[in-house]
């Protein structure tokens, strides 16, 4: 029931063209399904402000029959729900109360800041984040190498994902998980940037070229 409602609710906001969708995703989107997949991943397209994981998707869009901002806004609805799945896991394996659980679910549903940036402004943040908290989820079981890979997924979407770095590095002076966990991070970090790769990015610019674009010009943390 909580999430059909919550799916009404995005619903109704499902036509608003917020100024970022207008000015940035419709124009990666439309670039993109011109060039084709390979190209399309292969240019600088979206570079600037998120990395490769999310310009995959934007590709795989531009295949399936459906206007673009319902993709758009479909895809970062689908995320609210998986990480409050994910909140409601952490909050059960803490208090072992299906009612606390399912509080914690209902209300990163219905959290302003979580639906009104899916299903309205059709922003990406509910993924990168979403990785970060079953990062969590899996740091709190004590599988830092599960950890370490969610982490850094969330880190190939968005560089805003860094800022959970230190609870994995608290996690390991405190030995809650190994040192040797982190290094998944380069492995799938690099695993990432492999179809960019294929498709003809050079190897710097799959690795660093987004994330250095971004440090260049995002110089304080407000501005991000």
């Amino acid at each position: 029931m909580f999430l059909c409602v919550a799916f009404l609710l995005r619903n109704s906001w499902r036509s608003f063209q917020s100024g970022d969708y207008k000015g940035f995703l419709k124009g990666w989107y439309a670039a993109i399904k011109e060039m084709g997949i390979v190209k399309g991943i292969a240019s600088d397209f979206g570079n600037f402000n998120y990395n490769l994981m999310y310009k995959y998707i934007i590709a795989l869009m531009t295949k399936i029959p459906l206007k673009e901002l319902t993709q758009y806004k479909l895809v970062s609805c689908i995320f609210d729900v998986v990480m409050a799945v994910f909140v409601g896991l952490i909050v059960y394996d803490y208090k072992k109360n299906q009612l606390h659980a399912l509080v914690a679910y209902v209300i990163v549903l219905f959290l302003p800041s979580v639906w009104l940036n899916s299903a309205v402004w059709a922003q990406c943040d509910s993924i990168y984040t979403c990785f970060c908290v079953i990062s969590l989820y899996y740091l709190l079981k004590k599988k830092g190498n599960l950890a370490v890979v969610f982490f850094t997924i969330g880190f190939a979407f968005k560089m805003q994902a860094v800022f959970f770095l230190p609870v994995l590095i608290l996690a390991a002076i405190k030995k809650q998980i190994k040192v040797r966990s982190f290094i998944w991070f380069p492995v799938v970090y690099f695993l990432t940037c492999v179809p960019a790769i294929c498709c003809g990015m050079s190897v710097s610019n799959a690795l660093f070229g987004a994330y250095i674009k971004q440090i260049n010009y995002y110089t304080n943390v407000v501005n991000m």
